[in-house]
């Protein structure tokens, strides 16, 4: 009896994931591929040699796009701060110059503005056209930074700017969340990283 309960379980579990696949639909947005330290993207001129996503074997964005999905890989610093590239990988979505904002410019002294990104990785980028996140490495905490600035903004450069005169980037006001679709960091430092603590320059 014991024997014919835990095959009768074992076939049920095993019917479960193949119904669950007849049901799950798929999000039309986009995927912005989002590269971690010393990585590199769909704007960087190795990409067209090597892919950061897929390296040797093929890119897996052009892979998923012969799939149907529209897929886009971002291109932010190999060695910049995550700060620094949530900044860039706004202003490559938006199609604009790369403002990294009043304080944090005066704070760690470096220009305010960066890259002109010209036109947007793909257009239409809000409410109604929200993206999927994929983050590697250092590319899950420059992701999860940027939807929190995203979300809730960031007061001290929004005051920042106001004391100087000048208007903050829209990314610092927030109130964007909904721009996100979804967030996925694979092998991403979460929790800190010991490479750090192995130089000491950082």
């Amino acid at each position: 009896m014991c024997l014919l309960l835990t095959l009768v379980l074992a076939l049920s579990l095993c019917a479960i994931p193949a119904a669950a696949a007849d049901t799950q639909t798929r999000s039309d947005d986009p995927v912005v591929f989002v590269h971690g330290l010393f990585g590199w993207g769909q704007r960087d001129k190795i990409f067209s040699i090597m892919p950061y996503w897929g390296m040797t074997t093929g890119s897996l964005p052009d892979y998923l796009a012969t799939q149907g999905y529209e897929t886009y890989a971002a291109s932010v610093g190999p060695l910049s701060s995550a700060w620094d590239r949530a900044c860039e990988l706004y202003a490559q979505l938006v199609g604009a110059r790369t403002d990294y904002g009043v304080k944090h410019a005066q704070d760690f002294g470096h220009e305010r503005y960066g890259i002109d990104y010209e036109t947007p990785l793909f257009e239409g980028w809000g409410t109604q056209r929200a993206v999927n996140l994929v983050g590697h490495s250092f590319g899950g905490a420059t992701t999860r930074l940027f939807l929190e600035i995203l979300t809730n903004g960031c007061p001290e450069e929004v005051a920042a700017a106001k004391a100087a005169g000048v208007a903050p980037s829209p990314f610092f006001l927030g109130g964007k969340g909904s721009w996100v679709h979804s967030l996925t960091a694979i092998a991403a430092p979460h929790n800190g990283t010991t490479f750090i603590e192995a130089n000491s320059d950082f």
